[in-house]
């Protein structure tokens, strides 16, 4: 090998060499240019996966912050105690609010996004119904359990009501880029409020037995006439008992019944349209042991007879020994009625001056007539009054009818009979006789009237003057 050979392998590895590191060079360059590409392509959807975490997460936060908010405010208004201006805490609804509003940290809260309520409990159904909201910018509650709405008080809430905070937003993400839509965000929060607690006592006192009796007056009654129902509520309890705290009396209004209306010493009435028709009347403190409590209720009967059936209900807030007297049913019958009509006729008329003996015999007729209505039941008992006027010098002489028994008393004539009188039939006559006085220019006026009892009523009474006596 001559001396030359060495240095062109050399020269030819080199090149060799060179040409590598270029062909490296230009596929390195396509690499990095494809890796933007496709980095490029990418980036949008890891922007809106980046954006759409963050917005799931800022929309749990805000659901945490809304629930923090109805918590704090339900723990907030379910205390008693004075807030400083007279009021106390489950009564502040401004503050409630503000408890809400400071409490949502991640979200802003209206007065309208919180929304205040008042519920008792119904222990038949395990339920509770609404009593009173607050406003979205009132500062107390209102006042609706009775039917009629009012300014709610402390005597109002017992203990076992509870109130119920609920608070509600619309969740929008910050980027509308991103595919979430508008979400509505609700939380509600409960909580039993304690308006009055107690502390141990190193013996309990026991329960006391309240009691509600109901009846009416009159029973039967004529259609479309008024009806009275007393309502007495007694604490039975020994002195020393509990105490009963407030008492709420519910009375049932029948169908096809108006006009009703409902009073009572120491007692708060309202009365309700909504089905089924409620009379509601509440006692604010405690009936002692020993005492009664009564609560007048009126009604106007409908215009057509049948039965109806009203109920009175009683709640007791603290305690009761026996809830089996803290209802009572009374059924009133409603009748047509009759109409008894008495008319009365005198013989002779005018009675002209005798001679001797001078006192002339003048005779009343009296018939007694149903004319409408319904028919006098056998059980029923008809009495018919005539005024003798002694005054006028008349004196009595007699009283008699088929069928009637009369009496003279005073200066009245009383006849009763018991029996069946249908409608349009009349009872045999009542013949009265009076001596009358030998006066000239006189008049005499004899009154009489007619009346029932016994499981019927009269709807009308009729009355009639008659008599005379002249020259």
């Amino acid at each position: 090998m001559t001396p030359a050979e060495p240095r062109q392998h050399g020269w030819t590895l080199r090149f060799q060499t060179l040409r590598v590191s270029e062909t490296l060079r230009v596929w390195e360059g396509k690499a990095r240019a494809q890796g933007l590409v496709e980095f490029a392509l990418i980036l949008p959807f890891l922007l809106l996966l980046t954006l759409g975490v963050i917005e799931a997460g800022r929309m749990l936060a805000i659901f945490s912050s809304v629930s923090s908010a109805a918590r704090q405010a339900a723990r907030y208004g379910s205390v008693g105690g004075d807030t400083g201006s007279g009021s106390p805490y489950f009564l502040d609804c401004a503050g409630i609010r503000s408890a809400a509003q400071s409490n949502s940290v991640m979200w802003r809260l209206s007065n309208d996004n919180v929304k205040i309520s008042y519920e008792r409990p119904v222990t038949a159904t395990g339920t509770f119904s609404l009593i009173g909201a607050c406003g979205p910018s009132s500062a107390t509650p209102t006042y609706s359990g009775g039917g009629a709405t009012r300014t709610m008080t402390e005597d109002d809430i017992e203990n076992g009501y509870r109130i119920l905070i609920t608070v509600t937003t619309t969740y929008r993400p910050v980027v509308p880029i991103v595919p979430i839509p508008p979400i509505p965000l609700t939380f509600a929060a409960a909580r039993t409020i304690f308006p009055a607690i107690e502390g141990p006592t190193a013996t309990p006192k026991p329960f006391p037995d309240v009691a509600l009796t109901l009846s009416d007056s009159p029973d039967p009654v004529t259609i479309s006439n008024p009806v009275t129902y007393t309502i007495v509520v007694a604490n039975n309890g020994a002195s020393g008992d509990a105490a009963t705290g407030a008492i709420v009396v519910t009375q049932t209004v029948p169908s096809g019944w108006s006009g009703y209306t409902a009073s009572g010493s120491g007692w708060t009435c309202s009365s309700s349209s909504a089905a089924p028709t409620l009379v509601t009347c509440r006692h604010s403190s405690s009936l002692a042991a020993g005492t009664t409590s009564t609560i007048t209720v009126r009604m106007t009967a409908p215009n057509t007879s049948g039965t109806a059936s009203t109920t009175a209900t009683m709640r007791v807030a603290q305690a009761d020994s026996t809830t089996s007297n803290n209802a009572d049913t009374e059924t009133t019958l409603v009748i047509a009625g009759s109409d008894l009509i008495i008319s009365k006729k005198d013989v002779a008329d005018p009675v002209l001056p005798s001679a001797p003996p001078t006192y002339s015999i003048i005779t009343y007729t009296l018939v007694v007539t149903n004319t409408q209505g319904e028919a006098v039941p056998s059980g029923a008992t008809t009495t018919v009054t005539d005024v003798i006027p002694l005054a006028s010098g008349v004196s009595f002489l007699s009283a008699s009818g088929f069928g009637w028994s009369c009496t003279f008393v005073s200066g009245e004539v009383k006849c009763t009979r018991t029996g069946s009188l249908a409608v349009g039939a009349a009872f045999p006559p009542i013949f009265i006789q009076v001596y009358a006085p030998d006066f000239e220019n006189i008049v005499i006026n004899d009154t009489g009237g007619v009346s029932l009892s016994g499981g019927v009523e009269d709807s009308v009474e009729g009355e009639l003057s008659a008599g005379g006596r002249g020259s």
